[in-house]
C-alpha cells in the first residue's frame, strides 16, 4: 500500500495497515507528521503549557 502525506492522517493510516502486516510505503515531501505536529497544535501546546507553569509559579498556585 502506498499513502501519499504523512500528516496526520497519513502516518495513522500507515500505521494501521502496519499492524494489519501489510506493506506500507509512506510518501513525504517535507516532515513528518505534517503542519499540526510540527508547527500547529502540538507546539502551540507546550507554549500554553509553559505559560500556565510560569503564571503558578509567579502566582504560588
Amino acid at each position: 500500500m502506498a499513502i501519499i502525506g504523512a500528516g496526520p492522517a497519513g502516518y495513522v493510516a500507515a500505521k494501521k495497515a502496519g499492524d494489519k502486516g501489510l506493506k506500507v510505503l509512506l510518501i513525504e515531501g517535507k516532515k513528518l507528521g505534517g503542519v499540526c505536529l510540527n508547527e500547529g497544535c502540538v507546539p502551540s501546546k507546550t507554549l500554553l503549557q509553559a505559560a500556565k507553569t510560569y503564571h503558578h509559579a509567579l502566582h504560588g498556585e
